[in-house]
């Protein structure tokens, strides 16, 4: 195939080889998350302190006064919601609140997107969720996406699936391995998406 010479990377600061990359590969990142220290210096960083990524998007969308679809909107709104818990989480800012109230404007319907939307985190569940998307690694063998996450000094007593579900739904890995430092010692939660992989195996 062709050749790959540029990467934007959306939400996250990981990268992962993929064949075809050229050496002088052209890497971008849009993210909401603390800038990693590791970075390479000629990586372009788009990093803002939003509770959403998608609110970085709607924000270059005003300001190129490019026109959105009831849809795009729609689209748009969910990814605000899905961040920021529907704008109830502590780290929203004022910016994700007028960038959602800019794509209800632009006709997002709050009844798809209340269809759609996860129920919110609890506090204690969206600090080990935002523990677990900062500390994941993709692992490609024999062809299949792995995701290895890991959270420390875990003492949520509560429902965990929720955090693996939302993992899946963000990363869309073959197979999930979630290793969480508790209390009473380590859990792991497998989670398979791929007939050919047998996680409790």
């Amino acid at each position: 195939g062709e050749p790959i010479k540029s990467v934007c990377l959306v939400d996250t600061q990981s990268m992962t080889s993929i064949k075809g990359m050229v050496d002088d590969l052209k890497v971008q990142v849009i993210d909401h998350h603390p800038l990693r220290t590791d970075i390479p210096e000629d990586w372009e960083t788009n990093i803002r302190n939003t509770g959403a990524t998608t609110t970085i998007f709607v924000e270059a969308i005003q300001e190129r006064e490019i026109p959105l679809t009831p849809i795009e909107a729609t689209l748009l709104l969910l990814g605000i919601y899905e961040d920021t818990g529907s704008l109830t989480y502590t780290r929203t800012t004022a910016e994700d609140i007028y960038a959602a109230g800019i794509l209800v404007e632009n006709g997002a319907s709050l009844a798809i997107v209340t269809d759609y939307i996860n129920h919110p985190l609890s506090p204690e569940q969206q600090k080990v969720y935002e523990d677990l998307r900062s500390n994941s690694d993709i692992l490609i063998i024999h062809g299949h996406s792995l995701i290895l996450a890991l959270a420390y000094d875990t003492f949520l007593v509560e429902e965990l699936s929720s955090l693996d579900h939302k993992l899946r739904d963000l990363l869309d890995p073959d197979a999930l391995f979630i290793l969480l430092t508790t209390s009473g010692g380590v859990q792991i939660i497998a989670r398979s998406t791929d007939d050919h992989i047998d996680v409790s195996e």
